[in-house]
């Protein structure tokens, strides 16, 4: 049984800072803001992640990695709940960059065991916390609607935190960065889940059910995150797919193509590690990448909430780029290989 929450411990670490960060989302409408502000303040943890993942090395080598996990779930928990009880954008400014740090740290520790098991699935499962945490948000949303009380849910994250079991530490590990490549198969293969962002959005716009679609679309992501990295052959089409379904969801106000551009959108997720692996990522330095490249998150909802037809060009181009460097690794991997 400790072997099998073992294995889940990572997704747990992943997916439960996911649902405390993307609770406004469901809720723009209702934080009486401007669009571009009010996405800013749901977005802005997209930039804490970086902080939080250039800090966790040093905070595991020190007190192990089931403290600093432990610790950072506990302040997820305290801070949504504040958000909840306090309605000031001056506040909410603050606390979601904080959430954003304590994010990046349980995350980037949530990463890193994953890759240090080197069990695809397992890793799959990891980042497919991030459909779970989605797919808990849609749910709040649905059952406790006004933002208030949405909020106040992250306090789930406090008890759960004390499944957490696994403890590590890196006291003999030098601090180390990734290069600019790994990052860069990150931030391009996160852009749909950054789009995805302005999705509850567009829902509520054209009169949909957010929470049937949410929770469908993310539930049909998880076996792509799970056994993704089987169809790395079929990677072209996959990308073609994603492509095509964002013009008819974002350009196009389709809601069903939703359905598709997230199973494969957030699918690919489960590829781009071998990818990132290919230009270098490891065990130490993957969780970092994953974080930084999260930048994405912070721009894209902010810069195309005005104009949400864009987000199809931008999904073009990105699944181009990362297609060309899907080869191109390849080949590394290739050349090595000889």
């Amino acid at each position: 049984m400790m072997k099998s929450l073992n294995h889940i411990e990572p997704m747990i670490e992943y997916a439960l800072p996911t649902y405390v960060l993307v609770l406004p989302t469901f809720v723009i409408n209702q934080l009486h803001l401007p669009p571009t502000i009010a996405f800013m303040i749901a977005s802005i943890p997209f930039t804490g992640r970086i902080v939080g993942a250039l800090f966790y090395q040093y905070l595991v080598r020190v007190i192990g990695s089931r403290i600093t996990v432990i610790a950072s779930l506990i302040s997820l928990g305290i801070i949504s709940a504040f958000d909840g009880l306090i309605s000031n954008v001056q506040f909410l400014v603050i606390s979601r960059f904080l959430i954003g740090v304590f994010f990046g740290i349980s995350t980037s520790i949530a990463v890193s065991e994953a890759v240090m098991s080197r069990n695809r699935i397992i890793t799959g499962l990891t980042m497919g916390g991030w459909a779970v945490g989605w797919i808990g948000g849609s749910i709040a949303y649905f059952a406790l609607h006004l933002w208030e009380f949405i909020a106040i849910s992250g306090l789930v994250t406090i008890p759960l935190a004390f499944t957490i079991k696994t403890n590590f530490r890196q006291r003999e590990v030098r601090y180390q960065l990734p290069t600019i490549l790994p990052i860069l198969v990150y931030f391009l293969s996160f852009e749909p889940s950054f789009a995805l962002t302005l999705a509850p959005y567009i829902l509520e716009q054209l009169g949909e059910n957010v929470m049937l679609f949410m929770v469908i679309s993310y539930s049909l992501s998880i076996p792509f995150y799970l056994f993704g990295y089987k169809l790395d052959r079929c990677f072209e089409y996959m990308l073609i797919a994603i492509a095509l379904s964002s013009f008819l969801f974002f350009y196009f106000k389709i809601p069903e193509a939703l359905l598709i551009f997230t199973a494969l959108g957030l699918g690919i997720n489960s590829i781009s590690p071998i990818i990132a692996q290919r230009y270098g990522a490891n065990a130490l330095n993957s969780g970092i990448a994953v974080n930084i490249a999260a930048i994405g998150g912070t721009i894209i909802p902010v810069v195309f909430s005005q104009d949400i037809k864009d987000v199809a060009f931008l999904i073009l181009f990105s699944m181009l780029i990362l297609l060309v460097m899907e080869k191109e690794s390849r080949q590394i991997e290739e050349k090595i290989a000889i």
